[in-house]
């Protein structure tokens, strides 16, 4: 009884870790993109969140692969605000497309939150 109660205390989970979290902001003209870039020491989970969004949306959220001219990765074609996109990546440079998908009637001010590892 003693060594399940040892073993058990012996066994807790590690603290989560913690990554670092960026904020661009910025101004997506109509008929055009917005590209901000991120690089990763290490492998884990890349989280974009669309955190603000001014005006009627939706927008195409996009992670690609920055040394690969932005090849896309994960896209989410009708972004709100409130919409997150993720994606399992290894050690690199990503970058992520905010795009007006044809149909924004102006220019829109935007937040993207970017937890990456």
């Amino acid at each position: 009884m003693t060594l399940a109660v040892l073993g058990a205390a012996g066994c807790s989970d590690p603290a989560a870790p913690t990554f670092p979290t960026k904020d661009f902001s910025g101004t997506l003209p109509r008929q055009s993109s917005v590209w901000h870039t991120v690089s990763t020491v290490q492998g884990g989970t890349l989280k974009v969140a669309l955190t603000t969004l001014s005006g009627a949306g939706p927008v195409r959220l996009t992670i690609g692969d920055a040394l690969n001219s932005c090849k896309p990765l994960a896209t989410n074609a009708a972004a709100t605000m409130g919409t997150s996109l993720s994606i399992v990546v290894g050690t690199g440079t990503f970058c992520v497309t905010i795009a007006d998908p044809g149909q924004l009637p102006a220019p829109l001010t935007y937040t993207l939150t970017i937890t990456y590892p």
